[in-house]
């Protein structure tokens, strides 16, 4: 994530400025612990004792807002990396029935974010048999899901699809549970493409 706090700097009192503000208080006690006593002397011209200055409670607050990946919204965290329940006939990229409420829930969300742009990804298991085709029937399963993304609303600027074949396996390819799981379809925002807040540079960064 990439992190945009803007840490801020406190003045403190030197001793003698502290001794001719206790010897100046009136109750001729010391100040309660975790108080300033008011005082005209200034460092780098902000006075001492004062609360934060309008800039500094505005650079605070512009810190605090989310920039960048930070600013992808819960719901749309929700639906990125494998799309859970996306099924296609055996060896085709065509998208079962079964998985129409699974990319309609996908498309809701989407339609509710129109800042954020996405990657569709195809990833296959490692299979000697099918390595010259993995790539290709990859792609084609991506695009048949950005397809149906498209003819239910999202606009195709929001939208790329790309076939990895057997490239990026989340498991190693040695029992038929690991082969299921790098046999999928996943969503990634393209933060470049997509309209979040930028983080702000820190001068000299």
């Amino acid at each position: 994530m990439i992190a945009c706090d803007r840490p801020g700097t406190a003045a403190t009192r030197s001793p003698e400025t502290a001794s001719t503000q206790e010897d100046e208080n009136p109750s001729g006690g010391a100040a309660e612990p975790g108080l300033s006593v008011a005082s005209d002397t200034s460092v780098d011209g902000d006075p001492r004792g004062e609360g934060p200055t309008e800039g500094s409670a505005g650079e605070e607050a512009a810190a605090a807002e989310p920039c960048g990946e930070e600013a992808i919204p819960e719901e749309v965290e929700a639906i990125l990396g494998t799309v859970e329940g996306l099924e296609f006939d055996v060896n085709k990229w065509t998208i079962r029935p079964s998985s129409f409420p699974v990319l309609d829930g996908i498309v809701e969300v989407l339609q509710r974010h129109p800042a954020i742009v996405l990657e569709i990804q195809g990833h296959r298991d490692e299979d000697p048999h099918w390595q010259e085709r993995a790539v290709d029937i990859t792609r084609k399963r991506a695009e048949a899901v950005r397809v149906y993304l498209l003819e239910h609303g999202v606009e195709s600027s929001r939208l790329v699809s790309q076939g990895y074949g057997p490239d990026r396996p989340l498991a190693p390819n040695t029992s038929p549970k690991n082969r299921a799981l790098n046999r999928r379809i996943e969503l990634h925002v393209i933060e470049e493409k997509s309209s979040l807040p930028p983080c702000p540079v820190e001068p000299g960064a």
